[in-house]
């Protein structure tokens, strides 16, 4: 019998990462989009269009045994939501008046990809009308030379981060006010623009990293961790460690509706407020920004 354990606790073992080769040349044969979730199927996040019915998208992958009446059992975003109900809501978690719904799929070898990138997991939430809001899609690599590489064919692929570019918008500031006074050209050279890929790669303790693109936010976060497994099998047994990364897809509109109230509430309360999500927003918690915290804390000052 074989017992599988990340950190202790028990979990489903899964491949999750495959290396996607592009065809080229003008024989290349575009594969169509499948139309559910499957193992293999590879199925292409980034041709998602928050338009869909994520009821037709799941199929059988669900993670559940039971599909009888899954649209009232299986799928309702927020299981804790009872208990909060009775008073255990934390004071800086607020819920939302309107009906949210999450769906997450089985662990399947490459039930999707974005670009080159595979995963083994997929949970979207969605609107009432159960149309995609934000998409959680789950890697993993065994090495860190992989997980740099997704990172490089991000930035390559989506340009700065969002705090690359308020970095940008900050040093830019900056130099208008040294010409302003007078400073001459080589005196304010150091603060021009420059290649920040090397710096994404020395993410450290900054594990998430996020894109602000024209229609959608990009979030990447990153973690590490152990798998074990243990089989009465001695050739079986197994102590290996992971690397972890979690992509996140959310519509633009829902992201800064999420931020604008989010920061209203906090403006208002005096203190943090966030979402109750199945997510993590981590450039809006203002433990986690300092530029969000600055922010928060002059408007309580003013009040």
């Amino acid at each position: 019998m074989n017992y599988l354990f990340r950190s202790g606790i028990i979990t489903i073992i899964c491949i999750c990462f495959f290396s996607c080769k592009e065809k080229s040349g003008s024989n290349a044969v575009q594969k169509p989009q499948p139309a559910t979730f499957a193992a293999r199927s590879g199925f292409d996040l980034s041709r998602i269009a928050f338009d869909e019915d994520a009821t037709h998208l799941f199929g059988t992958t669900l993670d559940t045994a039971d599909h009888d009446d899954w649209p009232e059992k299986h799928f309702d975003v927020f299981r804790e939501k009872d208990s909060f109900a009775r008073g255990e809501l934390p004071e800086h978690v607020f819920v939302w008046k309107e009906k949210r719904y999450y769906f997450r799929t089985q662990t399947l070898d490459s039930i999707a990809c974005y670009a080159n990138i595979f995963f083994y997991q997929v949970g979207i939430e969605t609107d009432e009308q159960f149309h995609p809001l934000a998409i959680v899609a789950k890697t993993k690599f065994r090495e860190k030379k992989d997980l740099d590489s997704m990172l490089v064919y991000l930035s390559h692929k989506l340009g700065k981060t969002t705090e690359e570019q308020a970095i940008k918008a900050d040093n830019e500031a900056q130099i208008d006010t040294m010409r302003a006074r007078g400073m001459a050209a080589e005196q304010i050279a150091f603060m021009s623009d420059r290649d920040t890929t090397s710096d994404l790669l020395n993410y450290g303790d900054n594990n998430y990293f996020e894109w602000r693109l024209s229609d959608r936010y990009i979030q990447v976060s990153l973690s590490k961790d152990r798998e074990i497994v243990i089989s009465t099998n001695a050739a079986e047994n197994r102590n290996e460690e992971y690397y972890y990364a979690d992509l996140l897809f959310i519509k633009k509109e829902v992201y800064e509706g999420i931020e604008a109230r989010q920061y209203q509430r906090s403006v208002k309360s005096g203190g943090q407020q966030e979402e109750l999500r199945p997510y993590a927003l981590r450039r809006l918690d203002p433990m986690e920004n300092w530029r969000l915290m600055a922010r928060l804390e002059a408007a309580w000052k003013k009040r």
